[in-house]
């Protein structure tokens, strides 16, 4: 790998987590909720700028990224200060929390449906063709992570099958000696299967802030917006200390 090609294949690694957070920032402006950053990349501030109520960060790390609404970690943030802002997301009704979590993900689906239509287009298909050849890849997307999923679940993944940040960016760089079809259909691929990881059930992930969302609303409330923020937090230290053992692993993986 050059550096040239890892470079490219950072900066398209940034585009799939701007895609996603970008979901969350268009669905939570729509409906009136407060943004504080819009970040990509974390660790480090790189470069900042403040514009109306969203300070828009740039950050070190490319390994993720985030969409800070106001009152979403209500237990860190301090719930009294916001529980009387109408802006701030834990003052929101459910579904309208549900559409903010989830358009992070739909948006990786959806651009990477929208990016592979273009793809098929302008390698010289007509849209009669290009529409329903980028739906049969979609489908072969979402097949490949159930059968990930069903993989992991049944136990039948080693360490080295499990690859992190440092691991796509390596498949990124390799796909491009073969030509930017080839990494315009993975970073696709790559899209899909951030967009449904994150709607897994987890603490910290998108999914597992749904979930809570509806347990609030069938318990009428019982488990506080503390709690559920405190849960959250520890989910993201296990999140983050797997994105470090990830690292680390592909390290192993690439010198061996």
């Amino acid at each position: 790998m050059n550096v040239l090609t890892v470079l490219m294949a950072v900066f398209l690694f940034c585009l799939l987590i701007l895609s996603h957070e970008f979901g969350h920032f268009a669905v939570a402006k729509l409906l009136g909720v407060r943004v504080n950053e819009f970040s990509v990349g974390m660790g480090p501030l790189l470069f900042s700028r403040k514009k109306g109520e969203t300070q828009y960060s740039l950050r070190l790390l490319p390994i993720g990224g985030y969409c800070m609404l106001q009152g979403e970690d209500a237990g860190e943030e301090g719930f009294e200060s916001v529980k009387d802002d109408p802006a701030s997301f834990v003052n929101q009704k459910p579904l309208a929390k549900i559409a903010i979590l989830a358009a992070g993900s739909l948006m990786n689906i959806l651009t990477a449906f929208i990016v592979l239509v273009i793809l098929y287009f302008s390698l010289g298909y007509g849209p009669s063709v290009s529409v329903p050849a980028a739906f049969r890849a979609m489908g072969f997307f979402f097949e490949a992570v159930r059968d990930g999923l069903v993989q992991i679940l049944g136990g039948q993944v080693g360490r080295e099958d499990v690859v992190g940040v440092v691991g796509m960016v390596g498949f990124i760089s390799a796909q491009a000696q073969y030509g930017m079809a080839n990494v315009v259909f993975l970073l696709c691929m790559l899209s899909v299967n951030l967009g449904i990881m994150n709607l897994l059930p987890i603490p910290a992930l998108d999914g597992g802030r749904i979930l809570f969302v509806f347990i609030r609303w069938i318990s009428g409330g019982r488990l506080s917006e503390k709690t559920e923020a405190y849960i959250h937090a520890a989910g993201m230290v296990l999140l983050i200390g797997l994105m470090i053992f990830l690292v680390i692993n592909d390290s192993i993986n690439l010198l061996s």
